[in-house]
C-alpha cells in the first residue's frame, strides 16, 4: 500500500524519518502497528523531544538572513539624514524668503519714496541770484541814471543798465553764488543776495527787500535775463570764492591807482591821513549850497580821457573846474601835474611828480576799499555839482528876466512922461 506524508501528502516509502518535502517527522510501520488506533495527527503533534530542536534549527536557518537590529540602524540613519536634509532645505527656504521679503520691502519703500518725489518735484527758483543782483544794483543806481542818462522810468533804467553792461562800461565779478562786485572805471560796489533782501554796499549801504524788487522790476524779467546772459554770469556757483587777499594790491584797478597817485602828490602824510583829508574835502563839497558854492574849493569827479595819445584821469578842485589835477598813465608809470585855466592839459612842469605802479601798490594796495569809497564820493560830488549848476542857472535866468522886466517898466514910464 502506497504511503503519503500525513502533513503535505508527498508519497513516502515508510522508512523515512522525515518528509523530504516539508520535513515532518514520520513514524515507521512498526510503530503504527503497536499503536494502530492512534491517529496520524496525534503522532505528528507528539513528536519526540529529540526531533523539536531539528525543526527549530531549520526554522532558524531560514530566518537568519533577516537581521532586525542592523536594519533598524539603517532606517534610523536614513531618517536622520532625511531630517538633516529637510532642515537644511527648510533653513535655505526660510532665509531665501526673508531676503526676498526684505528686498520687497526695500523696493516698496524706494517706490513710495520715488512716488513722493514724483509728486513733489524740486521747486525751481523763480529768480536766480544773478537776477536779484541786477535788480538790487538797478535799485541802488537809479538816481544816478535819472540824473546822468535822462532815465524817466523803470523801463528806461533797465535799457540803460543793459547798454552799459553790453559795451563794457559796467562789469560784474561773481565772488560766490550770493556775492557780486559791480564796477566801472570809477569804482565798484558789492552786492549781496540774502534770503529776504539784496544789500548794496559802497560808501554807504542800500537795502531793498525782494518783495519790493519783484514789484518794481518783475515786469521786466525777460529783459533782465538778457542782461544776465550778456554779462555771462549765469554759472556763478562755479565762480571762485573771494579770498582773504581779494583786496590786496594785485587787484587795484587803473582808476584806483590814479587816485592813489593823486593822494601821494598831496603831501608826505601816511595813506590813512591822505585818505581822511580827501574825504573831508568831498564831504565839504557835498554840503555846499548854490549860494556859496562859487568861488570856494569844490573837489569832484574822476574824469578820464586821452590827450595826445596819452590816457589820463583828472580830479577837479573848484566849482568851475578851472583848476584840476591831471594823472597821466604811461604803462606802469603814473605822473601827476596841475591843469586848468592858463595851463590847459599840458600842465606845469614845476609840480610834476611820477610814481611807479609798484610804488603805489606798496603804499595803497591794502586800502582798496577806501580808494573805492573816494571814487564814489567824487562821483557823488560831481552829481551834486550839476544840481547846483542847474539851480544857479535857473536863478540867473530868473534874475535876468526880472531885470529885463524892470528895464521895460522904466522905458514905459519915460514914454508916459513925454
Amino acid at each position: 500500500m502506497k504511503k503519503f506524508c500525513p502533513h503535505c501528502g508527498t508519497p513516502i516509502t515508510g522508512k523515512e524519518k522525515f518528509c523530504k518535502n516539508c520535513g515532518t517527522a514520520l513514524q515507521n510501520s512498526g510503530q503504527r502497528a503497536k499503536n494502530p488506533s492512534q491517529p496520524v495527527q496525534n503522532s505528528v503533534s507528539k513528536q519526540p523531544q529529540s526531533v523539536q530542536p531539528s525543526m527549530q534549527h531549520r526554522t532558524t536557518q531560514r530566518q537568519r538572513p533577516y537581521k532586525p537590529k542592523k536594519s533598524n540602524k539603517k532606517i534610523i540613519a536614513i531618517c536622520v539624514a532625511a531630517a538633516i536634509i529637510l532642515i537644511a532645505i527648510g533653513g535655505a527656504w526660510f532665509f531665501t524668503q526673508k531676503s526676498n521679503n526684505e528686498a520687497s520691502v526695500s523696493t516698496s519703500k524706494q517706490t513710495k519714496t520715488h512716488k513722493k518725489a514724483a509728486k513733489k518735484p524740486a521747486k525751481k527758483k523763480e529768480y536766480p541770484n544773478n537776477l536779484w543782483m541786477l535788480m538790487g544794483y538797478m535799485n541802488y543806481a537809479r538816481k544816478n541814471y535819472e540824473k546822468g542818462k535822462n532815465v524817466h522810468n523803470t523801463g528806461d533804467l533797465v535799457k540803460a543798465v543793459g547798454s552799459d553792461f553790453s559795451d563794457g562800461t559796467l562789469r560784474v565779478q561773481p565772488n560766490s553764488n550770493k556775492s557780486f562786485t559791480v564796477s566801472n572805471d570809477y569804482g565798484s560796489v558789492d552786492v549781496a543776495v540774502n534770503k529776504n533782501n539784496v544789500k548794496v554796499t559802497n560808501d554807504g549801504m542800500t537795502v531793498a527787500t525782494k518783495t519790493e524788487l519783484k514789484k518794481t522790476f518783475g515786469k521786466y524779467k525777460k529783459q533782465i535775463q538778457q542782461i544776465s546772459k550778456s554779462i555771462d554770469s549765469d554759472d556763478v556757483a562755479s565762480a571762485p570764492k573771494k579770498s582773504a587777499t581779494s583786496k590786496s594790491s594785485d587787484n587795484l584797478s587803473e582808476a584806483e591807482l590814479a587816485v592813489a597817485a593823486y593822494l601821494s602828490q598831496l603831501g608826505n602824510g601816511t595813506p590813512n591821513q591822505m585818505i581822511d583829508y580827501v574825504k573831508k574835502q568831498i564831504n565839504k563839497s557835498l554840503s555846499a549850497s548854490a549860494k556859496d558854492a562859487t568861488g570856494q574849493d569844490y573837489i569832484s569827479g574822476l574824469y578820464s580821457g586821452t590827450f595826445k595819445g596819452r590816457k589820463y584821469y583828472t580830479i577837479a578842485h573848484n566849482f568851475s573846474t578851472s583848476n584840476y589835477t591831471i594823472i597821466y598813465v604811461d604803462g606802469d608809470q603814473y605822473s601827476t601835474q596841475s591843469g586848468g585855466a592858463g595851463l590847459g592839459m599840458d600842465g606845469g612842469d614845476n609840480d610834476k611828480m611820477t610814481y611807479s605802479k609798484k610804488e603805489l601798490i606798496k603804499y595803497y594796495g591794502s586800502h582798496k576799499k577806501e580808494l573805492d569809497d573816494l571814487i564814489t564820493g567824487l562821483e557823488n560830488a560831481k552829481s551834486h555839482q550839476k544840481e547846483l549848476s542847474d539851480e544857479m542857472s535857473k536863478q540867473s535866468s530868473q534874475t535876468s528876466d526880472d531885470n529885463s522886466a524892470d528895464t521895460n517898466d522904466d522905458a514905459d514910464n519915460e514914454d508916459v512922461d513925454d
